[in-house]
C-alpha cells in the first residue's frame, strides 16, 4: 500500500462531531461537539471549500442543534433541536434558513434522514419508535403526521445528536449500527469487528 497524501481540508478552531456534504458536494455542514453537560454549544456551521474561508454559523442559537441533513434537491435542511426542552425535528429552507421553520415531529424526534426522492423524512420518535413523515414541497413546505414504520430492537441504540443509520435508495431498507450493550453482571460491552477481504465476503452474501 502506497503512502497517503494527506492535506489540511478545513482549519476550524472548534471540535467537530458530525460532518455532512450537501447533495451537490459544494458545501460541508459541520456540527460542533460542544461541552458535556452544557447546553447551547452544539451548533451547525457551513463550509465552502471553494473559498477556503473559515466555516460560518448556519444554525447557532441558544440551544443545541444536531444531525443536519439536506434534502436531495438541496432546498431544505432537517435537523434536531432541544429548544423546546426536548429533542424535536425541524425543517428550514436551505441555504436561507431564516426564510421559514417547521416542526415535523410531534412526540419528540431525533436523527432525521431524507428518503432518496425527498418525499419522506425518517426519524426516531421516543426511545424506540422509528417513524416516517410524508413531505410535500410543490407549494412551500408541508409535512404529514409521523407514521410508525417499526420499533427498534434493544440491540440498537441511537443517541441524541449522531446519525448511525442510512436509508437504501428504494426507501424500503435501513442500515443501522447495532451495539452489544452488555449487562449489569459485566457481560460483553461494545465491540469492534474487523472484516478482512470485505469485497469477496460481500459477493458471496449478495451474488449478482
Amino acid at each position: 500500500m502506497g503512502a497517503c497524501d494527506l492535506r489540511l481540508f478545513v482549519d476550524f478552531d472548534m471540535p467537530v462531531a458530525e460532518a455532512a456534504w450537501t447533495p451537490d458536494g459544494s458545501n460541508l455542514l459541520l456540527r460542533t461537539a460542544g461541552t458535556g453537560g452544557v447546553e447551547g454549544g452544539r451548533d451547525i456551521y457551513i463550509y465552502d471549500p471553494e473559498t477556503g474561508e473559515p466555516p460560518e454559523p448556519l444554525l447557532a442559537e441558544g440551544f443545541d442543534e444536531g444531525t443536519p441533513t439536506i434534502s436531495p434537491d438541496g432546498r431544505w435542511i432537517a435537523y434536531t433541536s432541544n429548544e423546546s426542552n426536548r429533542w424535536e425535528i425541524y425543517v428550514r429552507p436551505f441555504p436561507d434558513v431564516e426564510a421559514g421553520r417547521w416542526q415535523v415531529s410531534i412526540e419528540g424526534g431525533r436523527t432525521p434522514r431524507w428518503s432518496r426522492d425527498g418525499t419522506e423524512l425518517f426519524f426516531l420518535e421516543g426511545a424506540d419508535r422509528f417513524v416516517s413523515a410524508a413531505i410535500e414541497t410543490t407549494n412551500g413546505f408541508q409535512a404529514g403526521p409521523p407514521e410508525l414504520l417499526f420499533e427498534l430492537p434493544e440491540s440498537i441504540e441511537i443517541v441524541d445528536v449522531t446519525l448511525p443509520y442510512d436509508v437504501a435508495p428504494d426507501g424500503e431498507r435501513f442500515v443501522m449500527i447495532s451495539y452489544d450493550l452488555g449487562n449489569d453482571e459485566g457481560g460483553p460491552g461494545p465491540r469492534a469487528i474487523l472484516v478482512e477481504n470485505f469485497t469477496e465476503e460481500l459477493r458471496t452474501r449478495i451474488p449478482r
